[in-house]
């Protein structure tokens, strides 16, 4: 990134096709339930309001604007939620909360690096959760890659009618272990840049 905020054009096609992928397969789930606690410019929110009602789930509404108060709502809920999407930032509130382990069934992080740290306090408050890293740059909806994640921490495979490539400054595929730029391709890709139509 160039640390300069740019604009993207996200279609509703692009949404509907990360929502698609990611309620069927990614958390793989039918009748997902996912906890709504965080604004709604947020593009984790679109996640938290759309996989539910797409997949014919339920979304507990937490109206709570502080993050630690939120999450101390969320791992409060009887039932517990079947899904919880968080940033790695949010993890880190976790940790000496003093809140009792959930039983989440699934964690998926976004939005920031994931560290060996953070997927210690996951283990510890959610023991019985998978947690699933998606990485999305600007450039794409949300999110266009996922993967479940042991103690290896990766970014996983691309979603379903996306690519993602590893290329040189010449445009050519780079062998495994080589450094290159990340480039997207396919169904979860923004328009453009906002005014930037080249």
């Amino acid at each position: 990134s160039t640390g300069t905020p740019k604009a993207v054009c996200v279609e509703h096609r692009s949404i509907a096709h990360y929502v698609d992928h990611v309620g069927r397969d990614v958390l793989g789930l039918d009748g997902v339930s996912m906890p709504l606690f965080t604004a709604a410019g947020f593009d984790l929110t679109l996640t938290s309001l759309f996989v539910p009602i797409c997949h014919g789930g339920r979304i507990d509404i937490i109206a709570e604007p502080r993050p630690e108060a939120a999450l101390a709502a969320v791992f409060a809920l009887d039932p517990p939620p079947a899904t919880i999407k968080l940033t790695p930032s949010h993890v880190g509130l976790l940790e000496g909360s003093g809140l009792v382990p959930g039983r989440i069934g699934a964690v998926m992080l976004g939005g920031e690096a994931v560290t060996s740290a953070h997927l210690t306090i996951l283990r510890t408050y959610c023991p019985q959760a998978r947690i699933i890293n998606e990485y999305g740059p600007t450039e794409t909806t949300i999110g266009v890659v996922a993967g479940e994640m042991s103690d290896e921490i990766t970014i996983g495979s691309p979603y379903a009618n996306t690519g993602a490539y590893v290329l040189d400054e010449r445009l050519g595929l780079c062998p495994a272990g080589v450094v290159g730029e990340l480039y997207v391709a396919g169904g979860g890709l923004a328009r453009g840049y906002h005014g930037r139509p080249a």
